[in-house]
């Protein structure tokens, strides 16, 4: 039986739906605070690791729902999250007044608001709760969670989701955090897009690509993204290495990002230079690559 305690319920039985790079690593890093964990993803062989590390496979996102109090999701996309949900055996079928779901997949806030009023219709609660960092912070519990939702549902989550952050920020109703995201990402990749022209312009004067990364990780424009890419940026990371996020995806969530100001009738000039650059990215070959790479493309234009 899932164990509660008066007072802010402590979540005992933790469902993922969805083990990518980061809902595994969350997945792991909960097991080893004590969590009782159910997973499933759509491809079983990525339960496997889950699976040895003391996880139950769920058959189903339905089965998912119907085991676990809190059940994060960690999805693709929008689409994929909607499917999820949905499906005949989806986690809307094995929901129920006690489940509460922490949804990390970087949607539209569209598309969280969506989730969160299907989900208010089984007696559940959704929060929208994307997430800032790597699979190696989710590993070690150094995320940044950003939340949209009712405070007493967060209240609830709390100890479930600072298991596996670093920092949580409340930011207001579902959505709210959705759109933050996706300005994060488009300035990671604005950010990428500004590697690129330095080294450009740097180079038509001589200067070396790997000095001027040198030199900025040195000074106020020095970030984490940067220190953390530096053996891609210079051309020195594994080939065969698996992107940890890669510029299809960030031209997913700039895109998504223009949208979302065309709602309102705003103007992103930079998010749109952005977006423009990572679309010619993606066309050249580029897309499935490292966002690291990105520079790499804008320094050159030339196809991959």
């Amino acid at each position: 039986m899932n164990e509660h305690h008066f007072g802010r319920i402590t979540m005992t039985t933790v469902g993922i739906a969805g083990l990518g790079r980061m809902g595994g690593a969350m997945g792991l890093h909960l097991l080893e605070q004590g969590y009782t964990v159910v997973v499933w993803n759509r491809s079983a062989a990525k339960a496997e690791p889950l699976k040895a590390a003391g996880a139950t496979v769920a058959a189903s996102p339905k089965a998912l729902a119907e085991a676990a109090d809190v059940v994060i999701t960690s999805l693709t996309d929008d689409k994929a999250a909607m499917e999820c949900f949905h499906r005949a055996d989806g986690l809307l079928a094995g929901a129920s007044a006690k489940t509460l779901f922490v949804e990390t997949t970087t949607t539209s806030p569209d598309t969280a608001r969506a989730l969160a009023a299907a989900v208010a219709k089984t007696g559940a609660v959704m929060l929208d709760c994307p997430v800032q960092g790597s699979a190696d912070a989710a590993r070690k519990g150094q995320l940044l969670a950003m939340v949209g939702g009712d405070a007493a549902a967060l209240d609830k989550a709390r100890p479930v989701i600072e298991a596996f952050t670093r920092k949580l920020f409340h930011l207001g109703p579902v959505g709210s955090s959705a759109a933050l995201k996706l300005a994060v990402n488009t300035g990671i990749a604005t950010y990428a897009a500004f590697l690129g022209e330095a080294t450009r312009l740097c180079a038509l004067e001589g200067v070396d690509p790997n000095a001027v990364y040198d030199v900025i990780a040195e000074g106020p424009m020095a970030t984490p993204i940067l220190k953390g890419k530096m053996a891609i940026l210079k051309g020195e990371g594994d080939p065969n290495a698996v992107p940890a996020s890669d510029i299809d995806l960030f031209l997913k969530d700039a895109s998504a990002a223009l949208i979302l100001a065309a709602q309102h009738r705003a103007a992103l000039p930079v998010a749109a230079a952005t977006q423009a650059l990572l679309s010619d990215a993606a066309k050249a070959g580029w897309g499935p690559c490292d966002y690291g790479d990105l520079p790499a493309y804008a320094r050159s234009g030339k196809p991959r």
